[in-house]
């Protein structure tokens, strides 16, 4: 039923982690980044895992 916004925001999720992937390696790895990116994946993986019900379906 809602199943497009879900497929939506998969999507935005994708993206965006290439984008932070990007980052991390254009900033030789700093300490700051790598948190920003460690916090980026636990949110990552815990909407995904959320959303993991839709994409089944």
């Amino acid at each position: 039923m809602g199943q497009p916004e879900e497929w939506r925001m998969l999507s935005v999720l994708d993206q965006q982690m290439k984008f932070e992937e990007e980052a991390l390696a254009k900033s030789s790895c700093s300490p700051e980044s790598i948190k920003r990116f460690k916090d980026f994946m636990m949110a990552y993986a815990c909407i995904k895992g959320s959303l993991a019900p839709y994409k089944k379906a």
